[in-house]
């Protein structure tokens, strides 16, 4: 679902600008100028998007519905500054590493606390496993000093990964269900 309400970067363009101006209402030729995404492309995008019930329209203007789906979105498209930064960092980081890097636990569960510590699953090739767990741990005690809060990058093989699944492990199946893709590179949940 995800994917049908974010997929394409012109989508995106205009949930950002809606749900950043979430109280407000406009119409298309508004969200056309101002996201300058042409008028034909932006009523597609909307229709779209009051489809599945994350916008709503009222005398031919659309706005934010208010429900879990652009909680979510929210969070997941406009995110606090530091937290961005951090994303971006650990992008930056694994940017030439063919990895998959998911956001779990509290965070992406929006369960988070003040002082949640900030959990993230990395996912890479078998024989890589040794250097990207050296990388993880000093990108993590890097984040948590700037972060002020304990990071964990736990860092998997693919293979490892896949014994787990074999397993049903509740890991996997927690993770399976709560988790924030950053990075997929090999494909770990498509």
């Amino acid at each position: 679902m995800l994917n049908e309400i974010v997929g394409a970067k012109n989508k995106e363009k205009i949930m950002k600008f809606l749900l950043i101006n979430e109280n407000n209402a406009f119409n298309i030729v508004s969200i056309a100028q101002k996201t300058e995404i042409s008028v034909s492309r932006v009523k597609e995008i909307l229709d779209e998007l009051t489809k599945v019930k994350v916008l709503s329209r009222i005398n031919k203007k659309y706005q934010v519905e208010k429900n879990y789906i652009t909680k979510y979105l929210k969070k997941l498209l406009i995110p606090d500054e530091i937290f961005k930064e951090v994303i971006d960092d650990l992008k930056k980081t694994f940017k030439d590493k063919e990895v998959s890097l998911f956001l779990i636990g509290s965070k992406s569960r929006f369960q988070e606390r003040e002082n949640s510590d900030v959990d993230f699953l990395l996912i890479c090739k078998d024989d890589e496993i040794n250097e990207i767990t050296d990388i993880a741990t000093d990108t993590g005690l890097k984040l948590s000093d700037y972060l002020i809060r304990y990071v964990e990058i736990l860092t998997l093989s693919k293979s490892q990964l896949e014994e787990i699944k074999s397993r049903k492990d509740p890991f996997y199946l927690n993770v399976f269900t709560d988790h924030v893709p950053i990075k997929d590179d090999l494909g770990v949940f498509r």
